[in-house]
């Protein structure tokens, strides 16, 4: 069984997404490079995300069993790439791609991931308004308790 990934770079003005399998043996990203109507394909073995110092998340999609992993590699470097739609970019054609893997049934989903996915594709970040705001309360609540053990710490004494 190999996992289904998309990998979120950051870069200077939107950030850039890949799809990324690994399963035991393999780490392989699949992409689309390039800029407006001159992007072209790329699948690369061998490269493990974590290792870049761009990468801003790795969200999981999917699962693909091992008898389905080759069909899933075909369909995935037979996506097609989108050079006549302005503002089409990797984003879009890792979306479709992901879409086109559901239709042929060689992946079991990750509806959480995809969710993240579905609301960020298209944005010139990967976070939502709210995702800072969460952040933050969490932030707020940890100095709380953080505060509060000071407090009983120095009553103690």
């Amino acid at each position: 069984m190999a996992t289904l990934s998309v990998a979120i770079y950051m870069q200077d003005v939107m950030p850039h997404w890949a799809l990324h399998t690994r399963d035991d043996f393999h780490d392989q990203v699949y992409q689309v490079l390039g800029s407006s109507r001159r992007f072209r394909y790329e699948g690369k073995e061998g490269v493990i995300p974590e290792h870049s110092i761009r990468l801003s998340k790795l969200v999981r999609v999917g699962t693909i069993k091992a008898e389905y992993f080759d069909a899933a590699k075909t369909t995935i470097a037979d996506q097609a790439v989108n050079n006549d739609e302005a503002g089409w970019n990797c984003q879009y054609w890792v979306r479709e791609a992901i879409d086109t893997l559901i239709k042929k049934e060689l992946i079991e989903v990750d509806q959480e991931g995809i969710d993240y996915i579905d609301a960020r594709v298209g944005k010139f970040t990967d976070e939502l308004p709210g995702d800072r705001a969460e952040e933050e309360d969490e932030n707020e609540e940890n100095e709380d308790e953080e505060i509060e053990e000071s407090e009983d710490e120095e009553m103690e004494e």
